[in-house]
This record gives C-alpha cells, sequence and structure tokens, in this order.
C-alpha cells in the first residue's frame, strides 16, 4: 500500500471511496476504530452485514479492473476475521487498487478536479432548519395524502365477489377452451379460403382480361391486313379497267 504523504496531491482509499457515490461500486467508510466491547451484539451484526456489503462491492470492483475474483476460500478466510481485521483489508484492497490501477488513478484524478460534478444532489433535499420550507412541502402534499387515503379506504369496503360464480367460471373453462380452438381452425379456413379467392381473382385478370385484350389487338391487326388487301385489289381491278 502507498504511504500517505498528507499532501494535497496525495489521494487515500476514502478519496477513492467518494469518486462514484451513485452507481455503489465503491462505498467508503469509517476509519475509527470499533471494539466489540463499546458496541451492542445489534450494533456488530450491522458492522458485520456493511463489511459483507463493502466486501461484495470490492469484489464487482475486481471484476471490473482485473477480470477476475477472488476465490472462495479466501473470502470465507477474511469473513472469519473480526470486524477491525476487515475493515482494514477493505482499506488495504483500496489502496491497492489505487496505487496499481491507472484507471482509478484517473478517476481519482478527476474527482479531485471535479468536486463537484461528483456529488449526488438531491433536488428534493429541505434543509432541516428551513421548518417553513419543510411545513409548505408537506401542506402541498397533504391533499395527496388525504385522497390516497380515501382510495385505500374504498379498497377495503369493496366487498368480495361469491366463491360460486367463481367456481361456475372454473367449470366452463374447458368449454372455453374449446370454442377458443373451434374459432382458430375457422380463422384457418377464412384464410384459406381468402387465398384461394385471390388465386381465382388472379387467374380471372389474366385469362379474362390481359388475353382478351391480346385476342382484340390480333383480330384489329386482322381486319387491317383484310381491309389493306381488299383496296390494293380494288385498285388492280380499277387500273385494269382504264387500260382497257
Amino acid at each position: 500500500m502507498r504511504a500517505k504523504t498528507g499532501t494535497s496531491d496525495d489521494q487515500t482509499p476514502k478519496q477513492l471511496a467518494d469518486v462514484t457515490p451513485q452507481n455503489g461500486t465503491i462505498d467508503s467508510v469509517t476509519r475509527q476504530p470499533a471494539t466489540m466491547s463499546t458496541i451492542t451484539i445489534d450494533h456488530a451484526l450491522l458492522a458485520r452485514q456493511t463489511l459483507s456489503g463493502l466486501e461484495d462491492r470490492l469484489q464487482r470492483l475486481r471484476l471490473v479492473i482485473y477480470g477476475d475474483v477472488q476465490p472462495d476460500d479466501h473470502a470465507n478466510v477474511a469473513k472469519s476475521q473480526s470486524v477491525t481485521g476487515r475493515l482494514k483489508a477493505i482499506d488495504k484492497a483500496l489502496g491497492v487498487f489505487e496505487s496499481q490501477t491507472s484507471s482509478v488513478q484517473e478517476l481519482l484524478r478527476l474527482n479531485k478536479h471535479n468536486v463537484a460534478k461528483f456529488q449526488n444532489k438531491d433536488e428534493h433535499y429541505v434543509d432541516a432548519g428551513d421548518e417553513q420550507v419543510a411545513a409548505a412541502v408537506v401542506l402541498a402534499h397533504a391533499s395527496q395524502y388525504e385522497s390516497l387515503a380515501s382510495q385505500l379506504r374504498s379498497i377495503q369496503n369493496v366487498p368480495l365477489s361469491d366463491a360460486s360464480s367463481c367456481a361456475d367460471v372454473i367449470s366452463q373453462f374447458p368449454r372455453i377452451q374449446a370454442a377458443a380452438h373451434r374459432a382458430q381452425q375457422q380463422q384457418n379456413e377464412i384464410a384459406m379460403l381468402r387465398q384461394c379467392s385471390a388465386d381465382l381473382v388472379g387467374r380471372w385478370h389474366s385469362l379474362g382480361v390481359l388475353s382478351l385484350n391480346e385476342a382484340l389487338a390480333e383480330w384489329e391487326e386482322r381486319l387491317m391486313a383484310a381491309e389493306q388487301s381488299i383496296r390494293q385489289g380494288q385498285a388492280r381491278r380499277k387500273r385494269g379497267i382504264e387500260a382497257v
């Protein structure tokens, strides 16, 4: 672990924990020594649970940075230590991340020069000392509380349906399934009829419309050829009569 010089340029694991408070990758932990004699059993359980959460987050951070996690036996050994020992181990792991990882160092540098951007600002935060603002906020939402309470009371007053009607509906379920199956079959038959109708319309259009147009065009060409041959014959006969 890198030695701390106490200057402003030196970043500590505590600062590393404050870099990304929004995504929960690293959390800050207290550096005050904890003794089992000064806390109750509930506080000890809470401390162990908090340390377990911090260790899990360290494992996720290790997975993101190095691509692997510590073995389960190592984690079990760490959890068997005292609260102070586990806290020191977490502090040491943060120091290792700080000293050996360039990405974490860059993150610390960004946090140092942009402290305001990394702070989690709650837009709904109200200063506890400003009682007038807090009272105004509560009074502004008083109507919502009343409407919600009335809705909850109305839900409680809604009577439940009779069990016999539900049993009748359940007994009709096989018939409902049969009707749904029959409706599906009818839809399939209708789809087939639509396809056959489309094929018939296409065949009628190709034979009754397009073929008829082609036949009419052919007949018109034949009539024009016959008319031309008749005119040519009449012209030849006329020239023969004039020659005689």
